[in-house]
């Protein structure tokens, strides 16, 4: 798991709930640079506890805060439209290919 992809994640549910990084922070009963740092990539990931408070402030689940949930994709975003679309015509090859790629591309530094 990617902690940028946390922290892009993280972001974009607290902007769509409408929050501040202060006002999650507050919410969360976490400090504002811990948040802000979360959502930097510059820290790892947050404790068991900490990701069930923030999903719980911003009205998700524990699996899409950690992107482990398909159903919560931004499904409008141009990329994961193109390379949904595109997904059937590829041979197992071609996808283990892919996911190797991807698996380099997302890897923790």
């Amino acid at each position: 798991m990617n902690k940028r992809r946390f922290g892009a994640r993280l972001r974009r549910y607290r902007e769509e709930a409408g929050l501040t990084m202060r006002e999650l922070a507050e919410r969360a009963s976490i400090s504002y640079n811990y948040v802000r740092s979360l959502e930097s990539g510059a820290k790892g990931f947050p404790a068991t506890e900490v990701v069930i408070r923030l999903a719980e402030v911003l009205g998700v689940s524990t699996d899409a805060l950690l992107g482990r949930d398909m159903d919560q994709h931004d499904l409008t975003n141009p990329r994961t439209l193109f390379f949904a679309s595109h997904a059937d015509e590829l041979t197992d090859e071609e996808w283990a290919v892919i996911r190797s790629l991807i698996e380099q591309f997302t890897r923790d530094e």
